[in-house]
């Protein structure tokens, strides 16, 4: 029995959507597993009331924060998340986290390469402002430029008490609406060639509004 010709097409039509879809899913699912290499967090690190079942979905607005910028010379508070209509890599860290520091000039290469699309919010976790902000200086030739960078210090942890973070580091992108789009657990290398395919696909679809 003899196929029709358009029949064949749609077929073929059908077949190519799902594998893109899939394609897609399995990209975003796969290739975004850290790797395991993650420092865990103390209820003493983050203080009395650590809130563990904190897990914020995909598609929700994450919460709003107001840190102290530890590379301002007046030190005041900022509140940022608001007042920032671009795609935001929300990074939690800390000195003594030796995947934090394996992975952080990765994210000033990145961001880099998006000159001003995508904005980095790295979120202090050191016991003192001082350790934060000696840590960030010696990154600071690296992030040298950049638009849309901030380096903050999470005085009291009650913004990574928020986003339920318990090991670090712990990376949240945010789409410019500010609901996320991706959590990521422990070390992860942003230098590589997919990253960038995961950013291009977010800023040019509706994902990244």
């Amino acid at each position: 029995m003899k196929i029709a010709p358009w029949i064949k097409a749609l077929v073929a039509s059908v077949v190519l959507s799902f594998l893109v879809a899939f394609g897609l899913y399995y990209f975003s699912e796969q290739f975004f597993k850290a790797k395991n290499k993650q420092t865990m967090i103390t209820s003493s690190d983050l203080g009395p009331s650590v809130d563990s079942d904190v897990i914020l979905p995909v598609g929700q607005k994450v919460p709003d924060f107001a840190l102290i910028d530890v590379m301002s010379s007046s030190n005041t508070l900022e509140r940022l998340l608001s007042e920032n209509r671009t795609v935001k890599i929300i990074n939690f860290w800390a000195s003594w986290c030796e995947p934090c520091v394996e992975e952080f000039s990765s994210f000033s290469r990145l961001i880099r390469d998006y000159d001003g699309q995508v904005s980095f919010y790295g979120v202090g976790q050191d016991k003192t402002e001082k350790e934060s902000r000696d840590f960030i200086k010696a990154f600071s030739s690296e992030f040298k430029d950049l638009d849309d960078v901030y380096f903050l210090f999470d005085n009291n942890k009650k913004t990574s008490k928020s986003y339920g973070v318990l090991a670090l580091p712990e990376t949240f992108i945010v789409g410019k609406d500010g609901k996320l789009l991706k959590r990521v657990t422990g070390f992860f290398d942003w230098d590589q060639e997919q990253v960038r395919v995961f950013f291009n696909n977010i800023l040019s679809s509706r994902r990244g509004m």
